[in-house]
């Protein structure tokens, strides 16, 4: 690959990063490039989701450091993920992710309906109710399989979840899901590379450039109304699922 390519890779990331760190998705275009440049499917997808670390890391510092994360919800969801992302990465590409892809897309556009009608005041876990709490689990520990399987917009999938089942507000919940994917993800990509799915190179211009991004993201987001967020955040995923299931 030419250095041109490693330099349109990392300005694609550092977008894709920025617009991630708001409202997920931040794949979609990522992956579609490499695509484009010719990287094997199974490369690509365990590159691009190493590579979100560098996000992950980045946002999760700045949200720690302004205390906007919520450790009550991060203590339940993050073994939950933990479990589904090991579990997605060691049966990458070899279920039926079309399927996964269909089911959560109809749960996205739902709830993402939901979201531009309804605006809820954060809870504590505790008073989340155990129905409610077990069934975040198990959405979380499925979005952990999705985020290693096929990848794009598991994040925008958690903060659904974060928002419906585990009672934060929205705002709350792109602050708060760095914290909870990023040591499933650690650990998945860290069984990935050791299979050979994480091409090195790769992974160096995407990591620079998904930190990058997330600095930039980070700070929109501290600075932007939630219900603002909440509106823009809507449109666009309703967008994306319509487009997933139909086209």
């Amino acid at each position: 690959m030419s250095l041109q390519q490693y330099i349109l890779i990392f300005l694609v990331t550092t977008f894709a990063g920025s617009y991630a760190i708001i409202f997920g998705g931040g794949s979609f275009l990522t992956l579609t490039t490499l695509f484009l440049l010719g990287v094997d499917p199974k490369v690509a997808v365990a590159t691009n989701q190493t590579g979100t670390l560098g996000q992950m890391l980045t946002g999760s510092f700045i949200f720690i450091k302004h205390k906007k994360t919520n450790p009550e919800v991060i203590k339940w969801a993050a073994p939950a993920f933990i479990v589904g992302a090991i579990i997605g990465a060691l049966v990458l590409i070899q279920i039926d992710a079309e399927l996964i892809k269909k089911l959560v897309s109809w749960s996205i556009l739902i709830l993402a309906t939901l979201t531009l009608f309804k605006n809820p005041e954060e809870i504590s876990v505790d008073k989340v109710g155990n129905q409610k709490l077990i069934l975040g689990l198990l959405f979380t520990v499925a979005i952990g399989v999705y985020s290693m399987v096929i990848t794009a917009s598991s994040g925008t999938m958690l903060m659904f979840v974060l928002t419906y089942l585990f009672g934060l507000k929205f705002k709350r919940a792109i602050e708060n899901r760095q914290c909870i994917m990023i040591l499933g993800v650690v650990l998945a990509c860290s069984l990935l590379a050791i299979k050979g799915l994480v091409d090195v190179y790769l992974v160096i211009p995407m990591f620079f450039g998904r930190a990058l991004g997330a600095y930039l993201g980070a700070n929109i987001v501290l600075k932007t109304h939630g219900h603002f967020l909440r509106v823009i955040f809507s449109i666009v995923i309703i967008s994306l699922a319509l487009k997933t299931l139909f086209f």
